[in-house]
């Protein structure tokens, strides 16, 4: 298995796990490490701790350099070549692990592993604007109990959705089969300050709520778990 590693995030699958409050790290009896052998790979060129110059266009360049390095690392590590691969990441990975997938599947001379399938968690798949900004207001009418925003602050954030065209998008063109593309709802893939209501939930969030935590919503104070 090949866990793509990305900023700003990375595949959370560790061996160890510690939890605030404990004294010790404890064994993370559901480490994938248990079932495979894993590759953490820190990509593209000039990730993290990786070595070299960036030189890459796109992500189809990403995925010609990727997978040359793969076959380099079994050169080294024979004993690896035939066996089955799955590749895997979060967050941006989903920009990547597709790619990836796609060169190995169309050039399958050029690998010596079998690809099995991948898998991405939480992916970023789209342009902000339509995988962050749009769900907004949907997720916190789903747990407005954990949010708490009154009513004058809800028809707020209704009437900058309905403004910046996200009411009714996700019914109107999320679906599957895919009927293309998924179109922007203005002008741009970045929203203006106005319709930038990710940004205006998460402060008023942190309002109501000083501990509140996007990856854990019902976090509060004296319950924080990091």
């Amino acid at each position: 298995m090949v866990a793509l590693a990305a900023p700003p995030s990375r595949l959370y699958c560790k061996k160890m796990d510690w939890s605030w409050g404990q004294a010790k790290p404890t064994v993370n009896e559901q480490s994938w490490t248990n079932l495979s052998s894993i590759l953490w790979v820190e990509q593209p060129v000039g990730t993290g701790f990786s070595q070299g110059t960036p030189n890459i266009q796109n992500e189809d360049d990403l995925a010609v350099q990727l997978i040359g390095f793969m076959q380099q690392f079994l050169d080294v590590f024979a004993e690896l070549k035939g066996k089955k691969l799955y590749l895997t990441g979060e967050s941006y990975a989903g920009a990547y692990v597709p790619y990836v997938a796609n060169h190995i599947y169309e050039n399958p001379t050029l690998l010596d592993l079998s690809l099995q399938g991948i898998w991405i968690g939480d992916p970023l798949i789209s342009w902000y604007v339509v995988q962050e900004q749009i769900p907004a207001l949907d997720f916190v009418k789903k747990y407005a109990g954990l949010f708490s925003f009154n009513q004058t602050y809800m028809n707020y954030l209704e009437k900058t959705a309905a403004q910046c065209n996200y009411t009714g998008y996700v019914d109107k063109y999320v679906k599957y089969p895919p009927t293309g593309l998924l179109p922007l709802p203005g002008d741009s893939v970045d929203p203006s300050d106005s319709c930038d209501i990710w940004d205006n939930i998460y402060d008023n969030a942190l309002i109501v709520n000083p501990a509140f935590n996007i990856y854990r919503i019902w976090d509060t104070v004296g319950q924080m778990n990091f």
